[in-house]
């Protein structure tokens, strides 16, 4: 048997103001390990989180570090100055943890998902900025073979923080992936043995032990349970964001 998987439609998770009271800045909260009541006594730190942010234009962000961890943002619509270079729709930005800062503004509007995997702080005064972010582009890396040798299941590898591979020894983690599983292609048997994993449905529908879920659908799936069933009758496109690890469920 396993736990109960959260799902919820993206368009109806409200818009909510910064706690920094930032002016043309809002978020759609989709996960966050420490409650929001919890959040202002914590010395100012927050995450890990997982939100999408939308800038209006004009909109300049506190300046802020990655106190530890990484922080991974997608920038799905518009534009996003990152310590006054310019990153467009469709790349994918790791911000590294230090001393140095991030300042981020966005002139022309955007929209991004941010990742944030460890803890950030906003400060008060403008820090040393830090070197520029890693920067890939999803759509020049080529679709690949599943490792599991599942038919019809592709991944596209976006950042990875361990050397496991569930093809190589049955267990991996963290990770942000893109996946596309072929029409009536199915996954092998897996669970999270640790942590959290984030769904997100960008397009066509799944099916999670039998029930369908359909484009901006996200999920998020506990530790725990005998094995998640994932196959996809019609074929779909997943963002996947291991919050620890999963393994393969053997024998399956």
């Amino acid at each position: 048997m396993n736990p109960t998987a959260k799902c919820t439609q993206v368009q109806s998770i409200p818009w909510e103001r910064s706690a920094t009271g930032v002016d043309g800045f809002s978020f759609r909260l989709f996960y966050d390990e420490i409650p929001f009541e919890d959040r202002r006594t914590a010395g100012r730190l927050w995450g890990p989180l997982t939100n999408i942010c939308r800038f209006e234009p004009g909109t300049v962000f506190p300046p802020l570090r990655v106190a530890d961890g990484v922080c991974e943002i997608w920038v799905r619509k518009g534009s996003l100055d990152v310590n006054g270079t310019a990153y467009e729709t469709g790349d994918w930005l790791q911000l590294r943890a230090g001393d140095d800062g991030w300042a981020l503004s966005s002139p022309r509007g955007c929209e991004i998902l941010s990742v944030v995997r460890g803890r950030f702080q906003s400060l008060a005064v403008q820090p040393l900025l830090a070197e520029a972010p890693r920067k890939i582009r999803a759509d020049e890396m080529p679709w690949k073979e599943s490792p599991t040798g599942a038919p019809g299941c592709f991944s596209r590898k976006l950042f990875q923080y361990t050397s496991e591979g569930l093809g190589r020894d049955g267990f991996a983690g963290p990770y942000t992936t893109l996946y596309r599983l072929d029409a009536g292609s199915t996954y092998p048997l897996w669970r999270m043995s640790d942590g959290t994993c984030l769904v997100w449905v960008l397009r066509g529908s799944m099916e999670l032990d039998g029930e369908e879920h359909s484009t901006d659908t996200f999920l998020e799936i506990p530790r725990g349970g005998d094995g998640w069933q994932l196959r996809s009758p019609h074929g779909c496109e997943l963002l996947v964001i291991v919050q620890g690890r999963i393994e393969l469920v053997r024998g399956t």
